[in-house]
């Protein structure tokens, strides 16, 4: 699937349930404002006085995060990808980690490939 730059939100098509193990692998570039980067993100320290604003403050800025639900409460950091826990039941979204206000000079996208594997009970 293609996870855009600019919108808020991503809908992967795909909903989870808790505990899910998901393999997901991203790659491509995408540009916050002129700044390229690929899903990791990238850190910048002329920007650390606004790390805060961030959707994700712990994340890098661009760095791929994955969410249920739209709830950043059930967020994960995907960055290039690895094998995640589904936090919660729902669907599952993808996002560029950004200042929410923000997006509108965002550009590119970013390739993601998920494999979902049965919950665990």
């Amino acid at each position: 699937m293609r996870v855009k730059a600019k919108p808020h939100w991503t809908d992967s098509g795909l909903s989870v349930q808790v505990g899910q193990r998901l393999r997901i692998s991203a790659a491509g570039e995408w540009t916050d404002w002129t700044i390229r980067s690929g899903p990791e993100g990238y850190a910048k320290a002329a920007l650390k006085p606004f790390e805060g604003l961030r959707r994700v403050p712990g994340a890098n800025w661009f760095a791929l995060i994955g969410c249920v639900e739209k709830s950043l409460a059930h967020h994960f950091v995907v960055g290039r990808g690895g094998t995640f826990t589904a936090p919660a039941t729902g669907r599952l979204y993808f996002f560029a980690n950004d200042v929410s206000f923000m997006h509108w000079n965002n550009k590119g996208h970013v390739d993601v490939v998920i494999e979902v594997e049965p919950a665990t009970e």
